[in-house]
């Protein structure tokens, strides 16, 4: 994967890989919900594109909720509209009780 210029310091930067190695998540915050979630900068390796990468907390969820949240987002893929950013997929970590949700990149009002 190390070609040309800056490619491995990128990769140094990464943090997590997520669980068909598709998409990886960088330590840059990009937004925070309270206690709730926070959101992070994240490549696409396939399509070569930046997406964000939501990880939600769920310390007081039961295991029913967790699949329900899992089958709401997963509807979310079938739902085509330019007003809505785009999602990309979701999965989640038990063991750490973590949500993660990938979703298009949405420029901040900086960008």
């Amino acid at each position: 994967m190390e070609r040309g210029g800056g490619s491995s310091s990128a990769l140094a930067n990464v943090v997590e890989i997520s669980p068909y190695q598709r998409y990886i998540r960088f330590n840059n915050i990009i937004g925070q919900s309270g206690n709730l979630g926070t959101s992070y900068k994240a490549f696409d390796t396939i399509n070569a594109i930046e997406v964000d990468w939501h990880i939600i907390c769920f310390n007081d969820l039961m295991a029913a909720d967790c699949e329900r949240m899992t089958r709401s987002a997963n509807v979310l893929k079938r739902i085509q509209n330019k007003h809505i950013v785009e999602y990309l997929t979701c999965w989640v970590v038990a063991e750490s009780k973590r949500f993660n949700i990938i979703t298009a990149h949405l420029p901040s009002l900086k960008e």
